[in-house]
């Protein structure tokens, strides 16, 4: 680009502008893909599920159930 007195105007780019999607989880600056964040927090919500079914079966088996519903929604 130039301005009215001819000179060239430098556009800066900044290095964050990228996309960032669904990449929740960050590692050493780099990112994720979104399949991977998606797995992870499939994972985090299995394991939770677990505990809760230590303590109480009844009520964490309708809350597998019922991320399993949202799972099979989203995908």
């Amino acid at each position: 680009m130039v301005n009215s007195n001819g000179t060239e105007l430098q556009i800066t780019k900044k290095k964050n502008l990228r996309s960032h999607g669904m990449g929740i989880f960050e590692r050493r600056g780099k990112q994720l893909p979104a399949f991977a964040t998606v797995i992870i927090i499939c994972f985090i919500i299995i394991v939770v599920t677990i505990l809760l079914s230590i303590t109480t079966a009844r009520i964490s088996f309708l809350i597998f159930h019922f991320f399993i519903d949202i799972a099979t929604f989203v995908f």
